[in-house]
């Protein structure tokens, strides 16, 4: 069987195989004015919603709606604040645990972490966005240099809810 994944961004309908080829007569399958329809695996929704998020442009300094995930998506462009919250809208409307995570990654930083397989893991789309491979993509801790999440992220009672992957996925 086929797994298909929907999307709907903008009002324009998606539908995307496994491979991520898009398939033809099977636009129904978004639903209207959903941001995002999972008829698959969550491995590639997650994969999915990254691919989205990483193709905003950047942020302008002057843009005062750059830290927000309407700006990533609406317009085009965000600094971390938004593409992170661009990630977790998405994959909570999709049905995938997901956090912000605030720390330092060269200043003050926003990324993500999402639950896959009972575990969840590091990503980052601001890091990943321009770029033809993901170097910040479902990554473990140690996998996951240059990124310092802040204390209240870091505790013991922080990971015993969030367990994080002791392995990249």
């Amino acid at each position: 069987a086929v797994c298909l994944y929907g999307v709907v961004v903008l009002g324009v309908g998606v539908v995307v195989d496994d491979a991520g080829n898009g398939v033809e007569g099977v636009a129904g399958l978004c639903l209207e004015g959903a941001v995002l329809v999972c008829l698959g695996s969550a491995r590639f929704l997650i994969n999915l919603v990254h691919l989205i998020s990483v193709t905003v442009i950047g942020g302008d300094e002057s843009y005062t709606l750059k830290y927000t995930a309407y700006a990533a998506l609406m317009d085009g462009t965000a600094v971390c604040q938004g593409y992170a919250t661009l990630f977790y809208r998405m994959a909570l409307t999709a049905g995938v645990d997901t956090r912000v995570i605030i720390g330092d990654a060269g200043g003050a930083h926003a990324w993500n972490i999402a639950l896959l397989d009972s575990l969840y893991y590091n990503l980052d789309s601001t890091w990943d966005a321009g770029q033809t491979e993901y170097a910040w993509f479902l990554k473990c801790p140690a996998s996951f240099t240059g990124h310092t999440r802040n204390a209240a992220y870091d505790s013991e009672d922080f990971h015993a809810v969030y367990p994080m992957a002791a392995a990249d996925y």
